[in-house]
């Protein structure tokens, strides 16, 4: 997974918030004159019974973003080794599940994973899904 010039930005919210986050976030960009590369991708940060932490990522055509303090930029974001695995929009019910066989399918190679899980949104003329990413380690 790589990418150049990506802007991104933390949100401390409840589950039931992240659609409406995730609608701010791209409003925000088209606002700011960003213009949207994409893939759209966002990962958990860190969940605790009410809240999340959610990073939203979006690669961009801009070089420059806005100053504001809105955004995080990286120039180039990468995760060189990773596990990866693509579902239906419907089976993120199923997500637990999936992680798990993530888990075991990497230590079946004496594998872990290390990092948060990165969910890709896609379509590819069909029914849309996310590519489920992860970074591994030995």
């Amino acid at each position: 997974m790589n990418f150049t010039d990506v802007v991104s930005k933390r949100y401390i919210l409840s589950g039931e918030q992240i659609e409406s986050a995730q609608i701010n976030f791209l409003e925000s960009l088209e606002k700011d004159g960003l213009k949207i590369k994409g893939p759209f991708t966002y990962f958990i940060e860190g969940v605790d019974d009410k809240y999340r932490a959610v990073w939203f990522m979006m690669p961009v055509e801009n070089e420059i973003v806005p100053e504001d303090g809105n955004y995080k930029f990286d120039s180039y974001y990468s995760i060189e080794k990773a596990v990866c695995c693509r579902i239906k929009v419907k089976d993120m019910v199923k997500f637990n599940d999936i992680y798990n066989e993530m888990e075991n399918y990497c230590l079946k190679d004496d594998k872990r994973i290390c990092s948060p899980v990165y969910f890709v949104n896609g379509a590819d003329g069909e029914e849309p899904y996310y590519l489920l990413k992860a970074a591994v380690s030995n």
